[in-house]
């Protein structure tokens, strides 16, 4: 599998929006040569989910897409995908991932970002659409209270 498989499995996630120059395979792999990670869950051979992120700024990870093919959803894909990736990014001394998403488009994500510890930190857009997400990776994973 490829860069190129991902890229045509975004467009069948996203439609026309992942067709457009800000999405395309050039910018994707500009994006991965910034310390990027490109991620797949595959059904036997086939590609259904992929999550896409990079160095935005140093010390932290932007999460920037990911999506898992409409039969496929419901299963834990984007769940295992985001856990490998939080894995990996910690691994790799990122401090915080970011992330961007649409309230009123992807409510879906909006919710599973707020569940996974995801907090917001900015509203942008000229009708505050864009929420930009953060998630600190300096706390610890487990906190337990000392008597």
């Amino acid at each position: 599998r490829d860069i190129a498989d991902a890229h045509q499995l975004s467009v069948e996630v996203f439609g026309e929006t992942a067709k457009s120059e800000k999405y395309s395979i050039v910018r994707w792999k500009e994006s991965l040569a910034k310390h990027g990670l490109l991620l797949g869950a595959f059904d036997a051979e086939d590609l259904v989910g992929f999550k896409f992120g990079y160095e935005r700024v140093s010390g932290e990870f932007h999460s920037w897409l990911g999506g898992v093919r409409e039969a496929h959803r419901r299963r834990g894909i984007m769940q295992a995908l985001t856990a490998y990736q939080e894995s990996w990014v910690r691994a790799n001394g990122f401090v915080a991932i970011t992330v961007h998403t649409f309230r009123d488009k992807f409510p879906a994500m909006y919710a599973f970002l707020e569940r996974n510890g995801y907090q917001v930190a900015e509203i942008t857009g000229s009708a505050n659409e864009k929420s930009h997400f953060r998630k600190n990776l300096t706390e610890p994973l487990i906190k337990t209270n000392v008597l």
